[in-house]
């Protein structure tokens, strides 16, 4: 049985790379490119391979491009847009266009924000019926990754002044000497201001209390974490609904970032019941949050699963808080329910796939009347 299972992934795998070799040579694709990220997805792999191998084949694939420029066409889901390569995307933009003593996203001035997003036009296509929708998040990416951003470029700037002969431990910068020393993108004179701010008694105090929440440990003296990579959870329902064809509960996404590698494996193979017995989360913490969340669902739908709904993001807010753990910043709704809070230029991944198919067939009526003409 194991071996006919591998050996239907090995078939599986040798049509899918067939099919992005024939599709890198008729253009860009959305389905493929839209959720493409850096770091594997194991659980993927581990997918029922006679399942995925059917919905591979069932799933329409557009080909044509969307404008002539051939920019990607991109969408946003639930705040930002579950898209990896398209939030790096604003990131390098952002590098690109630093130029202020920026402490906080408070600061950004709007008239930056107005450049970048014009630059951003020029890189990506999108239903300008949903302009605003789409600004809004590329704010929000920006608003999620600014603290970030600012911690890579003082960790950038540390790691430099060390190589030139400062010695400082790494959970005690020294701002005098980093100043002398500017990450890439920042001018040399916005550096120092910015070290100057940084330098502060009540800064400092503030970073140490950020410190110590992110290195937070659980009963078993493990740093809170999932097992999901740097892929969003946003990114990773839409990587789901694309490989089981339909859309993935919120047991199973969780289950996918939050499972070992191993435990994951046995979960699309199907080898545990619904108690999940002898399954291993990557903490202790994400095991409870699991189990009083099935019970919260149990209690309120029955004990029959298969009428429950996708999820209940209220029963997730209500045990573990809006922000809930397993949430991070995405849109609470569209991760647990899958359908976001606005639908103002937001979609699923079917809406998506359905939007897709009125582009590609009023392409192919433009290019039947060009011919006819």
């Amino acid at each position: 049985m194991q071996g006919a299972l591998r050996r239907q992934k090995r078939v599986l795998r040798c049509k899918h790379e067939e099919d992005i070799s024939q599709e890198d040579e008729q253009g860009f694709n959305p389905f493929r490119d839209h959720a493409d990220s850096d770091d594997g997805v194991d659980y993927l792999d581990n997918t029922n391979a006679t399942q995925l191998s059917s919905n591979a084949e069932n799933t329409p694939h557009a080909t044509a491009t969307h404008d002539h420029t051939q920019r990607p066409y991109i969408y946003r889901v639930g705040r930002k847009f579950a898209n990896g390569k398209v939030h790096r995307a604003i990131r390098t933009l952002f590098n690109e266009c630093f130029d202020g003593a920026w402490a906080t996203y408070r600061d950004v001035p709007k008239e930056l924000l107005d450049r970048m997003f014009d630059r951003f036009r020029t890189r990506y296509n999108w239903d300008q019926a949903n302009d605003e929708a789409i600004r809004e998040g590329f704010e929000n990416v920006l608003k999620d990754r600014f603290a970030d951003i600012m911690s890579d470029y003082r960790t950038k700037s540390a790691k430099k002044a060390r190589v030139a002969g400062f010695d400082f431990p790494d959970d005690r910068l020294d701002f005098e000497a980093m100043s002398k020393f500017p990450p890439r993108f920042v001018h040399s004179g916005i550096w120092e201001e910015l070290c100057m701010g940084w330098n502060t008694e009540a800064w400092k105090k503030k970073s140490v209390k950020r410190r110590n929440n992110r290195k937070k440990v659980d009963n078993d003296d493990v740093i809170s974490r999932h097992t999901g990579g740097s892929r969003g959870y946003g990114e990773h329902r839409i990587i789901l609904e694309r490989a089981l064809g339909r859309p993935p509960t919120f047991r199973e996404l969780f289950l996918a970032t939050h499972l070992t590698k191993e435990s994951k494996n046995n979960f699309w193979d199907g080898l545990y019941d619904e108690s999940l017995d002898g399954a291993e989360f990557c903490t202790a913490r994400s095991r409870k949050a699991y189990e009083a969340y099935e019970r919260s669902m149990l209690e309120k739908y029955g004990e029959d699963v298969t009428l429950h709904p996708v999820g209940d993001a209220d029963l997730w807010e209500r045990a573990h808080g809006r922000r809930g753990f397993g949430i991070g910043s995405s849109d609470p709704h569209f991760i647990v329910n899958g359908t976001p809070s606005s639908s103002s230029g937001s979609a699923s991944y079917a809406e998506y796939q359905r939007s897709q198919e009125h582009v590609l067939l009023n392409i192919l009526c433009s290019l039947v009347l060009s011919f006819n003409i």
